[in-house]
């Protein structure tokens, strides 16, 4: 395979993640291969599809070029509805709840799209507004303490297909789908056209505004569905427990090898592969008995290379 080739190859995210991914399960193997068993990867993959969930909401907003940093208010808020307000017996009453926790994160969303898209906010003040306001419901409903989850929602969230998490199998199809939405329908190539080219889109007559609104609508969506899972995996959860999640949804979009700026070649696969490297990379850092400084310094190193290393290749290929 000659150089040519390679750097095509290269230029596709999903390439770029999977071969930062096998060099740390290559970095994993030999200094803790106790992370690559099979009992680690089971219980990994359940924290995988909660930031996976996140990360998609994230992936969808940034390539309509904008940000949003109220992951930890929503999923916050999401979680809180499951877990802390009155409930009757029996699963059909959680059901319920989780469809209201649903729907909170699609109206936190849909504010911070109206926020950005009417007003003309900046996306990461409008975020970040939601976020303090959402937090504040959050201390406000579950009145500042940990919350514990209902038991039918701990089985599903620990419940096995084929030996797979359930809601690790849920993220892989979600993904396939909203890949082929994305890629092989009208509203997804509308979708990418608004955030590559918006004016050569409202030329098209896309209407820009309404796509933005609805990714942020989406965005809150996954957010809340992160939660909930949340919840479920960590059976008793307290109202910041989604703060870790403002900066890796954003991390997994870049180390997956993703761009800033609308490019039409990201890929919501490459930000789920991001996902998998930054839970295992956790992983191999707590196996390593790596303090937490440490960790945060490493993690904070391998994101800026995938965010510095695309733009340096791209600067020399110019």
């Amino acid at each position: 395979m000659d150089a040519r080739r390679i750097t095509s190859i290269l230029a596709q995210p999903t390439a770029r993640g999977l071969l930062g991914l096998l060099l740390l399960l290559a970095v994993g193997a030999t200094f803790a291969p106790g992370t690559i068993s099979l009992s680690a990867w089971v219980a990994m993959m359940r924290f995988i599809a909660i930031l996976g969930f996140a990360a998609i909401g994230q992936h969808l907003v940034i390539q309509q070029k904008g940000f949003n940093l109220s992951v930890a208010g929503v999923m916050s808020v999401a979680f809180v509805i499951v877990t802390a307000l009155p409930r009757g017996s029996g699963d059909l009453s959680v059901v319920l709840w989780v469809a209201v926790a649903l729907l909170a994160g699609i109206v936190a969303g849909t504010m911070a799209g109206l926020a950005v898209t009417v007003l003309h906010t900046s996306p990461i003040v409008a975020t970040i507004g939601v976020n303090a306001l959402l937090l504040g419901a959050a201390l406000r409903l579950s009145h500042g303490g940990a919350t514990s989850a209902p038991p039918s929602l701990i089985e599903f969230s620990y419940s096995r297909v084929g030996g797979m998490p359930t809601i690790f199998l849920i993220l892989i199809g979600v993904t396939a789908a909203t890949t082929l939405v994305l890629s092989r329908t009208t509203i997804g190539r509308r979708f990418v056209a608004a955030g590559t080219n918006a004016p050569a889109a409202h030329i098209l007559a896309v209407r820009v505004g309404l796509y933005r609104t609805v990714t942020y609508a989406l965005a809150g969506l996954f957010f809340a569905i992160a939660g909930i899972m949340l919840a479920g995996v960590l059976n008793t959860i307290t109202v910041f427990a989604g703060n870790p999640y403002i900066l890796t949804t954003v991390a997994a979009f870049v180390v997956g090898g993703n761009t800033f700026g609308g490019d039409t070649r990201s890929s919501v696969v490459a930000t789920i592969v991001g996902a998998i490297f930054l839970t295992y990379l956790d992983q191999v850092l707590v196996s390593l008995s790596i303090p937490q400084s440490a960790q945060s310094i490493i993690q904070a190193g391998i994101v800026f290379a995938g965010v510095a290393l695309p733009e340096f290749a791209q600067r020399r290929r110019g």
